[in-house]
């Protein structure tokens, strides 16, 4: 059998309307904080740093030159070929 609840009073009603309507503002807040443009750029700024670190920094902080080394070789084959597309291609 259902219990029954004695009447709530206006005061009652108007307090709990009023710790809803700012748990909401407050859950509404949160939810545009998230999704801001500056906040993304933030977290994906952040993303991409953490990247950089893991790829060219080892666990106890020392450079990984291997990585630097292949890079560096990456950007000198680019080079070359550009300089000699340049070459085999401007005539004057």
């Amino acid at each position: 059998m259902a219990e029954e609840t004695s009447p709530r009073s206006v005061a009652e009603i108007e307090a709990d309307l009023d710790a809803t309507r700012e748990r909401l503002a407050r859950s509404v807040q949160e939810l545009a904080s998230r999704v801001s443009p500056a906040e993304l750029k933030r977290k994906q700024s952040e993303a991409v740093r953490e990247k950089v670190n893991e790829t060219f920094y080892t666990p106890a902080g020392d450079l990984r030159y291997e990585v630097v080394a292949g890079i560096l070789s990456g950007v000198s084959a680019v080079a070359l070929l550009l300089g000699g597309a340049r070459r085999l291609f401007y005539k004057g």
